[in-house]
């Protein structure tokens, strides 16, 4: 079985959600996660599900055995989650507010 496959598979279980959900989440085709079991992924696939996931591509292929990656939070491309669930962009915009507001 693919590095990539097992690697999706045990970050979704981890969050407590299902690869359906990351698919929908995503707009991936319905099964497309699955058909990586033998199969590759499209790198634009790829950078989807490290943001979503906060990993790096490398973790994603096998390269690296790091899970954490950083994401910067002022990047309006990438995906971020909470808990397996997608921040709102206006729940984002409140949090960057507070992190550029002065320090008292």
């Amino acid at each position: 079985m693919n590095i990539l496959y097992i690697r999706i598979k045990k970050l979704a279980d981890s969050r407590n959600i299902s690869l359906a959900q990351v698919e929908r989440d995503l707009d991936f085709s319905n099964g497309a996660i699955s058909t990586w079991k033998t199969g590759k992924a499209s790198s634009d696939k790829l950078t989807k599900l490290s943001k979503y996931f906060g990993v790096s591509t490398d973790y994603l292929l096998g390269v690296s055995d790091t899970v954490s990656g950083k994401i910067d939070l002022s990047s309006n491309e990438a995906i971020y989650t909470y808990q397996g669930r997608e921040i709102p962009k206006e729940d984002l915009d409140v949090i960057r507010r507070l992190l550029e507001s002065p320090k008292k």
